[in-house]
C-alpha cells in the first residue's frame, strides 16, 4: 500500500514535524508500506485518502477544500480547522485537556495569576489552549518573540507563565534574567513540547510532553483503517499529554486530577417519570409494527378485545401476547399507561 501525504511547508522546518514523520516512516516500514509526498498542485482524483500534516488553520483548511473538491478522503494530522465541518478525519494531541490539567497543576502548586505567552492566532492547538484564559492575560506573536515579551512585561502581575511551546518558553525565561525575574522564586513556568535543550538551561524547563512519533504511528494505523473500511467514516483519534515537573516550577510533582465526581445531582434523570415515561414509549415506537398501531387505535377508541380480534383478522390470544411482549419491551407497567402516554404525546 502507498501512503500519500502532503505536509505543511513552513511546518517542515520544525522538529515537530520530524518527529511526526518519524513515527509515520517507521510505522509505515513495519508494515511494509511506502510513501509518497504530495505537492499541493498536484492534488488530484486519483487520490483516494490522504494525510495532511500541519498546524496552520488556513493552509489545512486550504487542502481540505482541494480534498473536497476531488472527493479525497483526508487524515489530518496535528490540527482541526474550528471552521471545518467536513467529515474528515484527526489525528491530534488532546491539547483541550492538557491546557486543563496544567492550569489545575500550578494552581495546586498555589499559583493563580496564571499567564499564556507566545500565542500564534493561526495554530490550531493555541487557539485551544486560549479558550482557558482571560483576553488580557493572553500574550500574541505578532511581530516576533521580543515585541511580546516587551508587551507581557508590561503586565508584571503574573506569578506563573504557560508558553505554547519551548521556544518561547526559553526565550521568555532569558529575558526574565535581563529583567532580574527569577525562575521559579518570582514567577513559574511551563512550556508545551519536551526539547533538549529545555532540559539543559538553567532553571531546566517543566515541560507538558507532546509525543509527536505517537501521532505519526496514529496516524499510519487510521490510514491503514480507512483504506480497508468500504463506509465512508470520519474518525477523531486523541493522544493524552503528560505534565513532567522540573526546575522551572520547583521540581513540584504533579498530583492525580480529582476525577471522583459524585453522580448524586444526576439521578433526578432516571427517576424523572416524565423522562421514564418518553423514554418507554421510544421504546415501544421502535419496535411496534402496522398492527401494534392498529392495537393502539381501538383502544383509544374503547374497542373490545372481541371486535379487535374481528376487525384485526387475528385472535384474541394473538392481541394479548402482543400487548405483552410491548408491555416487556418498553417497560410500562400496563398497557393503560402506554395509551396514557401515545395520547399525551402522539
Amino acid at each position: 500500500m502507498i501512503i500519500n501525504y502532503i505536509a505543511e511547508p513552513s511546518y517542515t522546518k520544525t522538529v515537530w514535524f520530524k518527529e511526526t514523520l518519524n513515527g509515520i516512516k517507521e510505522k509505515s516500514n513495519s508494515l511494509r508500506y511506502s510513501l509518497n509526498q504530495i505537492e499541493a498542485t498536484n492534488i488530484t482524483n486519483n487520490i483516494n485518502i490522504l494525510m495532511i500534516i500541519g498546524t496552520s488553520m488556513s493552509w489545512v483548511s486550504k487542502i481540505l477544500e482541494n480534498c473536497n473538491k476531488y472527493d479525497i478522503t483526508p487524515i489530518v494530522v496535528s490540527c482541526h480547522p474550528i471552521n471545518n465541518s467536513n467529515n474528515s478525519n484527526y489525528v491530534l494531541i488532546n491539547h483541550d485537556a492538557a491546557t486543563k490539567e496544567c492550569i489545575e497543576y500550578l494552581k495546586q502548586c498555589g499559583k493563580q495569576n496564571i499567564a499564556l505567552y507566545g500565542v500564534n492566532s493561526d495554530s490550531y492547538a493555541d487557539n485551544i489552549k486560549v479558550n482557558y484564559f482571560e483576553k488580557e492575560n493572553i500574550y500574541y506573536i505578532k511581530n516576533n518573540l521580543s515585541a511580546c515579551f516587551d508587551e507581557f512585561i508590561k503586565n508584571n502581575k503574573y506569578d506563573a507563565v504557560i508558553c505554547t511551546n519551548y521556544i518561547s518558553a526559553i526565550h521568555l525565561i532569558n529575558k526574565l534574567k535581563d529583567k532580574d525575574i527569577k525562575v521559579p522564586d518570582d514567577m513559574y513556568v511551563v512550556a508545551y513540547g519536551d526539547s533538549v535543550l529545555g532540559k539543559k538551561i538553567a532553571p531546566s524547563l517543566t515541560t507538558i510532553t507532546l509525543d509527536h512519533k505517537s501521532l505519526g504511528y496514529q496516524a499510519v494505523q487510521l490510514y491503514r483503517y480507512i483504506y480497508k473500511n468500504t463506509t465512508r467514516v470520519a474518525v477523531t483519534v486523541s493522544l493524552p499529554c503528560k505534565i513532567i515537573p522540573a526546575e522551572s516550577t520547583e521540581n513540584k510533582d504533579c498530583k492525580k486530577l480529582n476525577t471522583n465526581y459524585s453522580y448524586e445531582d444526576f439521578d433526578s434523570f432516571s427517576n424523572d417519570n416524565d423522562i421514564l415515561e418518553i423514554q418507554s414509549l421510544e421504546k415501544f415506537l421502535r419496535v411496534a409494527d402496522h398492527i401494534d398501531f392498529m392495537i393502539i387505535d381501538s383502544m383509544l377508541k374503547k374497542e373490545s378485545l372481541s371486535k379487535m380480534s374481528d376487525k384485526l383478522y387475528v385472535s384474541e390470544s394473538s392481541i394479548k401476547y402482543r400487548i405483552k411482549k410491548l408491555l416487556s419491551i418498553s417497560g410500562f407497567d400496563t398497557f393503560s399507561k402506554l395509551i396514557e402516554a401515545y395520547e399525551r404525546y402522539l
